[in-house]
């Protein structure tokens, strides 16, 4: 366990203060905790969430060792920070300590990938081989609000769960609503409180040190879920003396329940959500991407002891070829923002089938080279890719061939037209990883709507293990279409492997 605060205490000017934080690897919020125990945690029997869900709780990696670096830290208003130089000294120590698996449930970093501190420190990592999995991010569902978008790590989002925790909240004048609520305290329905708006209160999004005690106080505050997190929301009406607080979300986005003893309710278009928290508490439920990234993380560690020779990348395919979209039930995931079917928008390549991604079949192999070259096609200086890739020698662009960013191998396609249409051609090598040396794969494809898509060749017919062949999708359009657009292409054999890739057509 290590920690990293340089960067902090030089942002702030003053050292840590230590009535407010621990200036040690000591996670005093459970963030990293809980991210580290998914990953690799130990079995725990009659582990329960306030009675809930009793059993046999483990990590995904149960075998593996765990190394932990902190690098986010308390600000003096009280909310959390991580800042860029403490994030890539914590990740160059990992490095230099010899990981094989590098979790960084960190986002927030939405920028040039020169400028986000978890992509340049990936890219240091998959130079020696280490797989990174990092956060895609809580915000959404608006374009362009992912986070660590670099082609090298494995950028991971997260849904719902496949159950419900109902309780009701009634208002005073009888209206009743249905949501999900983890509180485990008093029973509060024998009575009702008094409800007031955080607008009125002082501050809409409920921000810590801006509500008004002499309002707050025995009230249950109304908080716009906009900025900061359930928890932050819960100390501020907490701190000015309220007794609840109801946390209500414009556009009907997913909001955290967390486990907690002060009555915290969260409101969407659709329903409630509970939040509820205390720090004795010993187990904790938390959700987000900062948790599903950790079993993403673990199950690469899985796939890297399964084939110790496979790179990043094609461990990264792997979990990505074999993803599934479709629900319990067998239909098509949906998107809980307007309950369309799902899109790679929504769910990325889909839910990663660990056994699957085992046993995919082929693979889509990339190396360090291969991503300098898709940088120099997105146009970056020298100096913009030697800041990510720490090698002056390597980062001329003139020295290498021209090659369209959409040649990248990667198992997915992202295709632009104009508005007028036109034609677009992308180039993909498969790696046979399957027992069979004589595999033959035939293509199925879904072309996006108002496109036509032709694959070359049709069949991909190997002989040998590890042998690599490539193939080309071409895909037209004559007509723009007002929002993106997508299909499929999958590759199978007789021997049940199923290589799924999503294709997006994006018209501007």
């Amino acid at each position: 366990m290590k920690f990293f605060y340089a960067g902090h205490e030089a942002k702030m000017t003053h050292p840590i203060d230590e009535t407010r934080e621990s200036k040690s690897p000591l996670d005093m919020e459970g963030h990293g905790t809980h991210a580290s125990s998914t990953a690799a945690g130990s079995m725990v029997l009659g582990a329960n969430f306030v009675g809930y869900a009793n059993g046999t709780a483990q990590g995904m990696a149960v075998g593996a060792h765990i190394a932990t670096y902190k690098v986010c830290w308390v600000r003096d208003n009280g909310d959390r920070t991580c800042p860029s130089t403490d994030i890539l000294a914590g990740m160059d120590e990992a490095i230099a300590d010899g990981v094989d698996v590098l979790s960084a449930s960190l986002g927030g970093y939405r920028t040039n990938l020169f400028s986000e501190p978890v992509s340049v420190g990936a890219f240091r990592a998959i130079q020696k081989g280490i797989v990174v999995s990092a956060v895609a991010g809580n915000d959404g569902p608006d374009t362009s609000t992912s986070n660590n978008l670099g082609p090298w790590m494995i950028t991971v989002g997260a849904s719902t769960i496949d159950r419900r925790f109902p309780t009701h909240v009634v208002l005073g004048n009888n209206q009743t609503y249905v949501g999900t609520s983890l509180y485990s305290g008093q029973n509060t329905a024998s009575s009702f409180v008094p409800l007031v708006s955080g607008n009125e209160a002082g501050s809409s999004i409920c921000e810590k040190g801006k509500l008004k005690r002499n309002i707050v106080t025995g009230k249950i505050v109304l908080c716009d879920s906009y900025n900061s997190s359930t928890l932050a929301k819960e100390a501020a009406v907490r701190e000015a003396g309220g007794r609840g607080l109801i946390l209500f979300s414009r556009n009907g986005e997913f909001l955290q329940s967390v486990p907690n003893l002060f009555l915290a309710v969260t409101l969407t278009v659709e329903d409630f959500n509970a939040a509820i928290y205390t720090k004795n508490q010993q187990r904790s439920r938390l959700q987000g991407t900062s948790m599903a990234c950790p079993h993403v993380s673990g199950i690469a560690a899985m796939l890297k002891v399964a084939h110790p020779t496979w790179s990043p990348a094609a461990i990264k395919s792997g979990m990505m070829t074999t993803a599934y979209n479709v629900d319990n039930g067998g239909h098509p995931i949906k998107s809980a923002i307007d309950g369309k079917e799902a899109g790679p928008f929504d769910l990325g390549s889909g839910h990663v089938h660990p056994n699957n991604a085992l046993d995919p079949g082929l693979v889509y192999n990339a190396t360090t080279d291969d991503y300098i070259t898709f940088l120099c096609g997105l146009g970056y200086s020298r100096q913009n890719i030697e800041t990510i890739t720490g090698d002056s020698k390597t980062a001329d662009c003139s020295k290498r061939p021209r090659q369209p960013v959409g040649d990248l191998n990667y198992p997915a396609f992202s295709m632009v037209f104009g508005r007028s249409g036109g034609l677009v051609t992308q180039r993909r090598s498969v790696t046979n990883v399957g027992a069979n040396t004589n595999a033959v794969y035939s293509v199925a494809h879904v072309a996006p709507p108002g496109t036509t898509l032709v694959v070359t060749p049709q069949k991909l017919i190997f002989s040998a293990q590890d042998k690599t062949l490539n193939y080309s999708v071409t895909l037209s359009s004559r007509d723009a279409a007002d929002s993106p657009k997508w299909g499929e292409i999958v590759w199978s054999d007789d021997k049940n492997h199923t290589v799924w890739s999503p294709i997006v057509a994006t018209w501007k």
